[in-house]
This record gives structure tokens, sequence and C-alpha cells, in this order.
């Protein structure tokens, strides 16, 4: 298959660029990373959420590792951290690839709630039902704690969206499962294409 690289996108001049080596110079903790992929599924899926995205995850970065990590909640890997060097050796299976800057504070004590999170987070299965989605499922614990219940079963953009409430850039009434790829808060940063 041929992959479309970011100068050949449709519509490529309405995003700034920036290379994928450059995203760890650029990088903080709680930016979050767009996807689109091309497939049936993944088109079914936008054309139901309204939504130019299919998939989302969250940049992470913890002081005793020297890596950046993607944080994603995948049906296959439930709630997983990808090296950011690991990813881009698959990086071009996506057809479209955006980076967004978060915009807030990071005080000592966010970031270190949002590591504690994110490490509590770490391996709980993938959880998408149609009571998440038609918002009948309640948490057990509230969602912009740093500890997750044991029991708790996230899909992408839930796994992001408690993130961002851990930030307290999105409040913590709001249920997570309600917060699409498509919903962008003012805290975020204009988009910009990642070209592989």
């Amino acid at each position: 298959k041929n992959y479309i690289k970011a100068n050949d996108k449709q519509k490529w001049w309405k995003h700034n660029t920036i290379k994928a080596n450059q995203i760890t110079s650029l990088a903080s903790n709680g930016d979050i990373i767009l996807f689109q992929t091309d497939n049936i599924g993944a088109n079914l899926q936008r054309k139901a959420t309204q939504s130019e995205f299919d998939h989302v995850a969250v940049i992470l970065h913890f002081k005793d590792y020297p890596n950046w990590y993607i944080m994603e909640a995948t049906s296959d890997e439930g709630v997983a951290l990808t090296s950011w060097d690991e990813f881009l050796t698959y990086a071009e299976c996506y057809t479209k690839v955006i980076f967004r800057k978060t915009v807030f504070e990071r005080t000592p004590a966010k970031l270190g709630d949002l590591c504690t999170w994110a490490k509590s987070a770490y391996g709980h299965k993938y959880g998408l039902s149609p009571q998440k989605l038609l918002l009948l499922e309640k948490e057990k614990v509230p969602e912009n704690q740093p500890k997750v219940d044991k029991d708790k079963t996230y899909f992408c953009s839930e796994l992001v969206a408690n993130a961002l409430k851990v930030l307290g850039l999105i409040d913590p009434k709001d249920l997570a499962a309600k917060v699409w790829p498509v919903n962008q808060g003012a805290f975020f940063a204009d988009e910009m294409l990642i070209d592989f």
C-alpha cells in the first residue's frame, strides 16, 4: 500500500506541519495525538461520531525513563504504553496523525497526579459498550482522581478524557465516555500535522 505523506494530503495547507522526529522536543505530558485510519470500521466510526478522527492517545514522559510514550486504549491491547520510537516504526499505517498541545499550567502537583493516574490505568482492559455509549454506566471512582477503580475499562477517547480530567481541563462532573475526538476544548493549541 502506498501511504500518503503530509505534503500530499488533501488540504495539508490548513495545518502547521511538524516532522515526527521533532515531536519529543515540543511535547509535554498531557498533549494528545489524533489519528485517522483508512478502513471500513474507522470510516463508520468517524461518520457516527461526526469526527475527522477515529483514535486518540495521550503523550506521557516519566522522569525515571528516557523515552516519550503514547498511552492509548485499543481492543487488542487494552490500555498500553508505546514508546515514541516504537510508534514511528508503524505510524505510516495511519492516513493522518495530528499533534495537539494542551495549554494549561503544568504544576508539579498536576503532572504528579497525571503520572500516578497513568500508572494506575496502565494494563486495564478495553471496554466499549452500549451502556457507555448511551451514558448509562456510572463511574465507581470519581474520574478526576489519580487512582483508577480496579475493574475500570476504557475506550480510547474515554482514556484521554480521564487524563484531561486529572489535569483539571475537563469538568469532573462530565462523563469521560461522552468526550470524543470531535470534542475540542479551548485548552488545545492549533493542530499540527505530523509528517513521517
